[in-house]
């Protein structure tokens, strides 16, 4: 419909998105395309223009700012940490004017003492891995690995999202179990 509110919002509201498109797109390179950033930030501008309550108190442009800068962050958590297997990163949010959307990512760096018991844990956890059915193995790479929810998992396997999250705690407990284990055998080996 010409005259919908939300779609007048949207072409107001398209220079900060592609802004903000432009800074995403390079943190996210080679993860997630330009115009997906684009698209994410035009339905960050259409729900954010259906929960505006005015009678809440709250600016129409501060809300509308908040939910597209909040929707492209929760992209950049979901298509690159996954990816880069990092268990911690600090996102920082200074406003800024227009032109700095004031965004800092900072990634922690390992001691060389943790990167080697990282990397032991790593090589444990993947042995790990191996005691597991292959149902629950492919489970674990989905989720932790590839990013994906337990829905998008259960409608590959075929399966109920309440069973996928039943494989997935019931192999998380097998692992904690296996690798203590292996843990404790190494200390008492010592």
């Amino acid at each position: 419909m010409a005259g919908d509110p939300r779609d007048a919002a949207i072409r107001q509201w398209l220079p900060l998105i592609h802004r903000h498109a432009v800074a995403f797109s390079r943190l996210l390179a080679g993860y997630v395309d330009y115009d997906d950033l684009v698209s994410l930030g035009m339905s960050a501008v259409w729900r954010a223009t259906e929960s505006f309550d005015a009678a809440l108190g709250a600016n129409f442009s501060t809300h509308v700012y908040n939910h597209i800068k909040w929707t492209l962050l929760a992209e950049y958590k979901r298509a690159r940490l996954p990816k880069r297997g990092l268990r911690a990163v600090r996102i920082s949010i200074h406003p800024q004017d227009d032109d700095d959307l004031g965004i800092e990512i900072t990634e922690p760096r390992p001691s060389p003492e943790h990167a080697v018991i990282a990397a032991e844990l790593a090589q444990a956890t993947s042995q790990a891995i191996g005691g597991l059915t292959p149902r629950q193995g492919s489970i674990l790479r989905a989720h932790f690995y590839q990013g994906l929810t337990f829905q998008e998992i259960a409608d590959d396997l075929g399966c109920s999202r309440q069973a996928v999250q039943q494989l997935e705690a019931a192999a998380l407990r097998k692992l904690r179990a296996t690798v203590n284990m292996r843990g404790s055998a190494e200390v008492a080996n010592g």
